[in-house]
């Protein structure tokens, strides 16, 4: 059977076995990294747009981006990028997920970013290596953070948002909690985010 073909532009398509691009042909069993990123654009507070980009970064480093913008006029292709990213994220999954697991039988760690797994399920952040905490205990005692929101003062600060962002911290995180009072190990998690978080949640209470 012939593998059904997601169509992001006139030259650029996914399938389950194959990724084209701008008229050049990728393997999918090459793909080493994926990435979706939304955007969401506005102008004293009045949506403009949004952007839908997905990155795919494949052994030997090459990278291609798949991108869409403003919804009103590329609807269909927002809604593609999306699926293409759905179908690649699961047929890419095991081999995406042996790249970080073969780091850790053969070097006991593997970093991702500025931070440092290791087999024991403590992570490190690289910038301060004299702090490692538990996932486990952090699981148990809720002090993971997948995203983060915060509220502005309406004078200084304004709110917003990071989907990306994941905060392990030292002592149970509150709502809206400050940055600059956050004391444990955060991280910007968009490449490969599906991997990292089931390699982090392998180690919550079961």
């Amino acid at each position: 059977m012939v593998p059904q073909k997601i169509q992001i532009s006139s030259n650029s398509w996914v399938s389950s076995d194959a990724v084209m691009h701008k008229g050049i042909t990728h393997t999918v069993a090459q793909i080493a990294g994926l990435k979706l990123l939304r955007q969401q654009g506005s102008t004293n507070g009045i949506p403009t747009g949004s952007l839908t980009e997905m990155i795919i970064r494949f052994d030997g480093g090459t990278h291609i981006r798949m991108l869409a913008w403003m919804p009103l006029f590329h609807k269909a292709r927002h809604e593609n990028i999306a699926k293409a990213f759905e179908l690649l994220s699961k047929v890419t999954f095991q081999k995406r997920c042996s790249l970080y697991l073969d780091e850790w039988k053969r070097a006991g760690f593997f970093d991702y970013g500025k931070v440092r797994f290791y087999s024991d399920g403590t992570i490190q952040d690289l910038k301060k290596p004299a702090k490692r905490i538990s996932l486990h205990r952090a699981w148990l005692e809720g002090r993971v953070s997948l995203g983060r929101s915060w509220g502005g003062d309406g004078v200084l600060m304004s709110g917003g948002s990071d989907d990306y962002v994941i905060d392990v911290s030292d002592e149970p995180l509150k709502p809206n909690f400050w940055t600059l009072l956050f004391k444990g190990i955060s991280f910007s998690c968009c490449e490969n985010r599906d991997v990292i978080l089931a390699i982090m949640r392998s180690f919550s209470p079961k």
